[in-house]
């Protein structure tokens, strides 16, 4: 059952916080269910798909207490396949930019990630060229050759605070991605991951709502 969207959903500053909260009311759980991942990419961090078609993809990431960071960082540095719009909805972190520069400090693979396929393409060394602190309704844009991740903010006595991401993705404009891993690092430590059950979606959903500042109604069930 869809939920009606609030007829004052656009009247806020806050557009990106708006436009993802009525995506994640109006959300189907049985749809979301075959798209959307427990422990996508780290321990730590849900994965809840809106809306999935070839050429747009608007989706959630739940980012608290993640277990394995990857040598300081929340992922390894990579690039994408498509472009995407990213807006912090909840929290901070930052984001970060790097450029691929002759060198051998860095491994390069080409990565699918359909069956987490990587080939090595060589060595290089990664420049950052910009450090991004960004924070709840701060918005980011990345192009598919552009190489980034993202790093979270040291705990606050003792535990990370939660970060909430909204992100619209586009179409695929390339069949593969590139990842980078320090030298001397030969695999990527991969989580836990699996699908959600429709009672775990009902929780991460008004968690989600909960950090937007927008918590459900009796009537904004999972039906």
């Amino acid at each position: 059952m869809l939920h009606p969207i609030p007829t004052t959903c656009w009247r806020g500053a806050n557009l990106g916080l708006e436009f993802y909260r009525a995506m994640l009311l109006q959300m189907d759980p049985s749809a979301m269910a075959a798209h959307s991942t427990i422990n996508h990419h780290v321990d730590g961090m849900q994965y809840l798909c809106l809306h999935r078609t070839p050429r747009l993809t608007v989706k959630l990431y739940l980012i608290e207490e993640p277990k394995n960071p990857n040598s300081g960082f929340l992922v390894h540095p990579h690039s994408h396949r498509y472009a995407f719009l990213s807006t912090v909805l909840h929290g901070r972190l930052q984001h970060l930019r790097f450029k691929p520069m002759p060198g051998q400090g860095w491994q390069c693979f080409t990565y699918r990630a359909e069956g987490r396929r990587r080939t090595s393409a060589g060595e290089c060394d990664l420049r950052l060229q910009r450090i991004e602190r960004r924070s709840a309704g701060s918005s980011y844009f990345v192009a598919p050759d552009e190489v980034h991740t993202l790093r979270m903010h040291e705990p606050w006595r003792g535990r990370p605070a939660p970060v909430l991401i909204g992100l619209t993705q586009f179409a695929d404009t390339k069949s593969r991605s590139e990842l980078y891993l320090p030298k001397g690092v030969a695999e990527v430590a991969y989580p836990q991951d699996r699908r959600p059950s429709v009672v775990e979606l009902d929780r991460l959903r008004r968690r989600c709502l909960q950090l937007m500042g927008a918590a459900a109604s009796p009537g904004e069930v999972l039906r």
